[in-house]
């Protein structure tokens, strides 16, 4: 289990799958982050590297806790594949996306025993990314190549489409394994009824 940190920044940082993680990535990799194995105990790059994984390790609580996230509706229907599923491969998808034993699930458990301290929502990603001090203050962000990385999109996609998919029983099985995660980031339980306009 990898995770990145970074000792001069007093930070970690999990980035789940579709919440702009890939952009996450060309951003701190100017933060002195690096790559850690918890199990290992070692690091494994002195740069930040795109990982999904989410696991605590020894000494975490001194740190503040970065999390990436993205609406779960949006999220879940971005990870079927760009518009290309039929409904039935969705519930198929779903059932062992939400299995007990998947890293979704694990992710929600873990954010039940630790909330974190900065959260950086995909819809409000440069108010959210201004909240951390140590980004705030940075030559990077006042240099404007903040704004700049944003900008640039990368791996970003169209599936706006999938979003007729949705109703309320798929509604119901994304908001029911992601309670965590709209109570964190203030997602509402309704909002799937908005994408869907």
């Amino acid at each position: 289990m990898i995770v990145n940190i970074s000792e001069k920044n007093r930070a970690f940082i999990w980035t789940p799958q579709r919440t702009a993680s890939t952009l996450s990535s060309m951003i701190f990799s100017h933060f002195d982050f690096y790559a850690y194995d918890i199990k290992k105990k070692e690091k494994v790059s002195d740069t930040y590297k795109h990982f999904h994984t989410n696991c605590f390790f020894e000494g975490h609580e001194k740190l503040d806790f970065i999390l990436t996230c993205r609406n779960p509706y949006v999220q879940f229907l971005s990870l079927m594949g760009y518009n290309k599923q039929s409904y039935e491969e969705v519930k198929s998808f779903s059932s062992v996306f939400f299995h007990e034993k998947s890293h979704h699930l694990t992710l929600m458990r873990n954010l039940l025993k630790r909330k974190p301290t900065y959260i950086i929502r995909v819809e409000k990603i440069v108010e959210d990314y201004l909240k951390i001090p140590f980004i705030q203050e940075s030559d990077f962000n006042t240099s404007g190549k903040l704004i700049e990385t944003i900008n640039s999109k990368p791996n970003s996609s169209n599936f706006f489409k999938s979003m007729e998919l949705l109703d309320l029983d798929l509604a119901d099985l994304i908001y029911y394994n992601n309670i965590p995660i709209f109570e964190l980031c203030g997602y509402e339980k309704d909002s799937w009824k908005l994408l869907k306009q």
